[in-house]
């Protein structure tokens, strides 16, 4: 029986040492073939915990990582919860992350939207446009098209720029 319980813990031990090279802490995936995309996926901080999650921890982990990983589109996408505009965010972004500024090069989690189904909500729609290959500017549309008519507040977020070739 001892030795079955120390060739266990030997495979428990050789297992966890296997899924912390292709799997690291933050979850993201950096097996042979599947590069990160950018450095802020290597340095994603561990997602908040929160005492009343709105949505599984799967969910909720997908979202975190989508705003860690691609700013870029959620800065330019309203948020539509109501408490965002009075505290003060200006896009979905600031539902997940915290501002920085110009020194700070991490990621810092801010926790509202592991309790907010509306932020969840906006998050995973841009995550789900993006994938299907839309510009920014058509992820911000269907956006406030499928969310703006439901929800009477939504942040002052600025236009996204102009992509090369419209006008």
């Amino acid at each position: 029986m001892a030795k079955q319980v120390a060739s266990f813990l030997a495979l428990i031990g050789a297992s966890m040492f296997l899924l912390r090279i292709v799997v690291p802490s933050n979850g993201v995936s950096l097996a042979q073939g599947s590069a990160p995309r950018s450095t802020s996926e290597r340095t994603l901080p561990p997602i908040p915990t929160v005492a009343e999650p709105v949505d599984s921890p799967e969910t909720i982990k997908e979202a975190y990582e989508f705003a860690g990983t691609h700013p870029e589109i959620l800065r330019y996408v309203p948020c539509f919860c109501g408490i965002c505009k009075r505290d003060g965010h200006h896009s979905n972004l600031d539902c997940f992350v915290k501002p920085r500024n110009s020194s700070e090069s991490a990621i810092a989690w801010e926790s509202h939207a592991a309790e907010c189904s509306v932020c969840l909500a906006v998050a995973l729609e841009a995550k789900r446009l993006f994938l299907k290959g839309e510009d920014i500017s058509s992820i911000r549309s269907s956006i406030e098209k499928g969310f703006a008519s439901h929800y009477k507040h939504h942040t002052d977020t600025p236009e996204p720029p102009q992509q090369k070739g419209k006008e």
